[in-house]
């Protein structure tokens, strides 16, 4: 039986005001940006630690780190579409790329941009609206949404808008929720990719394996994503990541640019 109400932006909005802390759990965003600033960053180090270890099950193999790019990517204008806590911006920032943070919920933003200050970094903030074009941003290098389009339905009308965003030569990078989560989260093959994933049986169960706040998570593979979005972006790679290959990560660009260089 289905526990999960149907997904709304304003619903997503106040989930979200606790985004996730590695390893500790979900935490109200205006809680930690008014912590103290050794304490808040004491957390956002053992955060980092949690996720980025190298015999933890996220950063297994040190994939997390070397697909996404966190330590060769520098000098780019990069934007974190839903920058949570800000703990991947501030990867990013350390490798020497200007950041904009961008999320559904004020307080992560500030909290996120609070983070990169008390680390030296300036940044610059937009809000993500409820709809197209969702965002405002100047030209970006890089459209970087790490955990975050697996929980909205708008995932081809997000992504068009990020490729309208996009400098030339630039590009989208994505972590997702894989197809082999799905089987991990319910002991079920995946739904058809073309099928609503909210009418399968272990939609229930999946959201709530994956996500202790939110009432929407999808699954995705290389072709999934090619069949939602590839008449305007090609995967240019896409790899599975952590223990149970429970996440993948997705490089895409947009297609002109992308059959231009093949």
């Amino acid at each position: 039986m289905r526990d999960i109400e149907p997904y709304t932006f304003l619903k997503a909005a106040s989930e979200w005001e606790k985004p996730p802390v590695d390893n500790v759990g979900y935490i109200p965003a205006y809680a930690l940006r008014n912590l103290p600033d050794k304490i808040l960053m004491d957390i956002m180090d053992h955060a980092a630690s949690e996720r980025y270890a190298l015999d933890g099950w996220r950063n297994k193999g040190n994939k997390w780190r070397e697909l996404l790019g966190l330590d060769t990517t520098n000098g780019k204008c990069i934007m974190d579409f839903g920058c949570g806590i800000g703990i991947e911006a501030r990867e990013f920032a350390k490798s020497g790329n200007h950041m904009i943070l961008a999320d559904i919920v004020q307080n992560n933003i500030m909290l996120a941009q609070r983070v990169l200050e008390l680390d030296g970094y300036a940044s610059l903030v937009t809000m993500v609206n409820e709809e197209a074009p969702f965002f405002s941003v100047p030209p970006i290098d890089i459209f970087y949404a790490n955990g975050v389009l697996h929980h909205t339905p708008l995932f081809r009308e997000i992504l068009q808008c990020a490729v309208a965003a996009l400098a030339p030569g630039g590009e989208v990078r994505l972590m997702l929720y894989s197809d082999k989560g799905w089987t991990f989260a319910t002991d079920t093959p995946p739904p058809p990719i073309e099928a609503n994933v909210c009418d399968h049986e272990s939609f229930a169960v999946f959201v709530r394996k994956f996500d202790g706040v939110g009432h929407y998570a999808n699954w995705f593979n290389r072709e999934k994503i090619e069949y939602l979005v590839g008449d305007f972006l090609t995967v240019e790679r896409c790899d599975y990541i952590c223990d149970n290959d429970r996440y993948l990560v997705a490089t895409l660009k947009p297609k002109e640019e992308a059959d231009g260089e093949a």
